[in-house]
């Protein structure tokens, strides 16, 4: 990078900050530590949630409720058996009837599926603890939460989500404080976005979960932060910045502000004097012209 020229990449970046601290740029161990803190600058500035740069739109089809053909199951068992009941075949929309993580209600209780054997068996998640029903019992199938895109960061809570009908979006303790039971079936009038336990990766999993649960399709869609804030030069969106080459999703003009921040970092936990303030002070200038 000139001294004319303006930062662009991560090596522009990891550079400026050392040129700024006036440390060696040639040091490994210094544009490794510099590396960390150009990261860790552009992930704070995308937590801020006020560029919109940084934020996109994701979209759900929700699976109508689920009531064809009939059951029965024992007391103590988690096998569910069918009699005409498709719940393999897939619906105009390309999904299934009946999938894993879907919810069914048999009686006054709702049991998770998790797994779909056949057309006309289905294993539930914990064991039946209600009185037998007989061949010909009825059910009710739901679902009320949905897969997130996978760069899913966290969701725009002060928007609603769009799509077919206008849904608030409420925070997740709320949800659960108001919504203790999530058994019935409707137009969706509430949501939220949870967290799910981890499968098989470090990956988060997370869900947008409706009240009450869809009972047609609806088409949704919800605002939320990337967690993806590079992209590689061959235009591939990534979680950080890697090779030199990587730039951030930040707009071109304001990418400064990321080498102040990271410059901040560097004075106050490598330096603790008093310059820290100083990159701090026009970090937030930049922002605030942003804005």
């Amino acid at each position: 990078m000139s001294s004319t020229s303006q930062v662009t990449d991560f090596q522009d970046l990891y550079t400026d900050v050392l040129q700024k601290a006036r440390e060696n740029t040639g040091l490994t161990s210094l544009v490794a530590i510099a590396k960390g803190y150009v990261n860790t600058a552009l992930q704070h500035m995308l937590a801020m949630d006020e560029f919109e740069w940084g934020k996109r739109w994701g979209e759900v089809i929700t699976n109508p409720s689920y009531t064809t053909g009939t059951i029965s199951i024992s007391k103590g068992s988690s096998t569910l058996t069918g009699s005409s009941t498709l719940w393999t075949t897939t619906n105009e929309f390309g999904i299934a009837n009946v999938r894993i993580t879907g919810k069914i209600k048999l009686s006054s209780e709702v049991y998770e599926i998790s797994s779909v054997n056949s057309p006309t068996s289905i294993t539930l998640a914990s064991k039946y603890t209600q009185d037998d029903l007989a061949s010909g019992s009825s059910y009710e199938y739901f679902e009320d939460e949905y897969a997130v895109a996978t760069d899913f960061e966290k969701p725009i809570i002060t928007q609603n989500i769009q799509g077919d009908i206008q849904i608030p979006i409420i925070s997740t303790h709320d949800f659960n404080r108001r919504y203790v039971r999530n058994d019935f079936t409707g137009n969706p009038r509430i949501a939220t976005f949870q967290d799910r336990t981890f499968s098989g990766s470090t990956a988060r999993v997370q869900r947008l979960v409706l009240n009450p649960a869809p009972s047609k399709a609806y088409t949704i869609r919800y605002r939320y932060v990337t967690s993806n804030i590079a992209v590689s030069s061959s235009g591939t969106e990534q979680t950080a910045l890697s090779a030199d080459s990587d730039e951030p999703i930040v707009p071109l003009r304001y990418r400064e502000a990321i080498s102040l921040y990271a410059l901040y970092l560097w004075m106050l936990y490598r330096k603790d004097d008093q310059r820290s303030q100083s990159a701090k002070a026009s970090f937030d200038e930049m922002v605030d012209i942003v804005r």
